[in-house]
């Protein structure tokens, strides 16, 4: 339950969190003076956490458990996979969407990549409008899965770190920070597995560094203001502005898509808005201004 309620942020409620395998092989990190690229959060490994810390002294450092693999992870491994750990817990989201960061590292960089010691991770959710059990873990743009196949020196490489020689880390190369996302329907219920496990062998570890505090579902809050702060807009004298604010900053450019309604119409009564505004990179808020059309037609209040 603690390293769910770590992973957790604004607009999320966590419960019935469990986790599976060795104590050794998971807890909470601090990355803060490292070029991990996240702050602090989770660090759920197919050995031991303790491995994760740096220099880059080894090219193989590793702690082989003795423990089961995962079979839902042998078909993206390709391979049979051991060590499996796995933190799992269901959730409520407060909007449509569900988002978190996180950056996967690993000791079968870059020597192992396409030998078949393909050391790999899932996010795999489930609930209400969702076919199976998908893996949102994936290569951004792609329904690949991230993997040391899939992101390295020579694929997908705009999200390869190569940390040989690396002061804080130990793993031999990990990812750029990376989001995993899904659509989801507010206010039901939904189940998250996230599991990593060793490949081909147990030997050589792997990890995955979830962000404290970035499993979140943006709740929009939409606020109005006018001059006379009764929310009326006067043709030729007032306007109106409407502030959309998010629960939290984002790292890349924000799009609320928005109805207008009321009896005014737009283009009409007021100058034409295009149905969604874009708040810009960690950035909380943006507005647009409602302008009252001048037409010289006595007409009673209208609404938007």
């Amino acid at each position: 339950t603690q390293m769910a309620n770590i992973i957790a942020g604004p607009g999320i409620t966590i419960s019935n969190a469990l986790y599976t395998g060795p104590a050794i092989s998971s807890g909470s990190f601090n990355g803060s003076a490292s070029n991990i690229g996240l702050a602090s959060g989770v660090l759920l490994t197919c050995g031991d956490i303790n491995q994760a810390v740096g220099p880059n002294t080894l090219g193989s450092a590793g702690v082989d458990n003795l423990a089961p693999g995962n079979s839902d992870l042998n078909g993206l491994a390709g391979a049979t996979t051991y060590d499996a750990v796995e933190l799992e817990f269901d959730f409520v989201a407060q909007s449509n969407n569900v988002s978190f960061d996180y950056v996967f590292g690993s000791e079968e960089y870059p020597e192992w990549v396409s030998s078949g010691y393909n050391d790999a991770f899932a996010f795999f959710i489930s609930g209400p409008g969702i076919g199976g059990s998908p893996n949102i873990a994936l290569v951004p743009g792609t329904g690949q899965p991230v993997t040391i196949d899939n992101i390295n020196a020579g694929a997908n490489s705009q999200y390869y770190v190569n940390n040989t020689g690396g002061t804080t880390v130990q793993y031999d190369g990990f990812t750029t920070v990376l989001t995993a996302t899904r659509q989801v329907q507010a206010c039901e219920t939904y189940h998250l597995r996230m599991t990593i496990a060793d490949a081909g062998d147990g030997i050589y570890d792997s990890g995955v560094f979830i962000e404290e505090g970035s499993l979140m579902s943006n709740v929009v809050l939409i606020s109005a203001s006018t001059v006379s702060a009764d929310s009326t807009a006067w043709e030729g004298c007032s306007d109106a502005v409407v502030t959309f604010t998010l629960g939290a900053t984002q790292g890349t450019p924000y799009v609320i898509n928005y109805t207008l309604g009321g009896t005014a119409s737009n283009g009409t009564d007021y100058a034409s808005l295009p149905g969604s505004i874009t708040i810009p990179a960690n950035t909380l808020s943006n507005s647009f201004t409602i302008v009252p059309t001048v037409d010289g037609i006595p007409e009673a209040q209208e609404t938007v």
